[in-house]
């Protein structure tokens, strides 16, 4: 009997880790596209003054200054953006 509530524990623990795995994807999505957001409005505003070569350095650079190298790689920075 004890092997049964065992089971069903683990079983439970396994429900419950999915369900916080779905809630962090659905997380993890929200933010990706805010930041895409949050840059694209960025690029939006700088344009018209420094051109399309401009404005996607600027941004960039805002970007790198405004995350370390130590908590994102440049590659990291370029998927995100």
């Amino acid at each position: 009997m004890k092997l049964v509530v065992f089971f069903l524990q683990l079983s439970n623990k396994i429900d419950s880790l999915e369900s916080k795995n779905e809630d962090a994807s659905r997380g993890l999505i929200y933010n990706y596209f805010d930041f895409w957001e949050a840059i694209f409005k960025r690029y939006k505003e700088l344009k018209p003054e420094h051109g399309k070569d401009g404005f996607q350095v600027l941004v960039k650079s805002e970007s790198r200054e405004a995350i370390p190298e130590a908590k994102c790689s440049d590659e990291a920075l370029q998927k995100r953006m």
